[in-house]
């Protein structure tokens, strides 16, 4: 895909590297991404937090209220417990530590400010090649890929759980309709 020169470095067209710009695209792209996942999962706190006021108004009279209808405020309420925890662990994600392969890094601000003076890392960074720029931008994309796959995951096992909030609410408005 991207033409490689004697040393082993991809050569560069217009005086961009294209493998550097391929990378920073697919960095951005799961930047992106993750963002994404963060808001989808906000909109389902939004839902959750609409019909939890609702259900827990009515719980509040828990003593006039049926054998049948405790049971579904029981679903709820344990289902809106397993929602925040999934909605919460999807918002906390973190990658697991990737093992010190000798890489320079450089990308990741906890990287950046492990340099003790502004012009230590300036420095570091002037002294790269773009070989070493390309392999701490895929380790990097491989950390926030991890990051992505763990937001995502949770995010699915949130939606599942508001459905079966959305069950037992929906079973609760039928019970006070009928």
């Amino acid at each position: 895909m991207f033409p490689i020169n004697e040393s082993g470095h991809s050569e560069t067209k217009g005086g961009r590297n294209e493998k550097n710009d391929h990378l920073w695209n697919i960095f951005r792209n799961i930047q992106e991404l993750i963002r994404f996942a963060d808001q989808k999962i906000q909109v389902l706190f939004v839902i959750s937090g609409l019909l939890s006021t609702i259900v827990f108004r009515q719980a509040l009279d828990a003593i006039y209220i049926s054998l049948f209808q405790k049971i579904f405020v029981c679903i709820y309420l344990c289902g809106f417990i397993v929602f925040v925890v999934m909605s919460l662990i999807a918002l906390i994600a973190r990658s697991k530590k990737v093992e010190d392969m000798g890489i320079v890094r450089h990308i990741y601000f906890g990287h950046v400010v492990k340099n003790k003076k502004p012009m230590d890392y300036i420095n570091s960074v002037l002294n790269l090649d773009n070989s070493e720029i390309e392999k701490d931008l895929a380790c990097q994309i491989y950390e926030i890929s991890q990051i992505a796959k763990t937001k995502f995951k949770y995010y699915k096992y949130a939606w599942y759980v508001l459905i079966v909030q959305l069950f037992a609410f929906l079973c609760l408005v039928a019970w006070k309709l009928f």
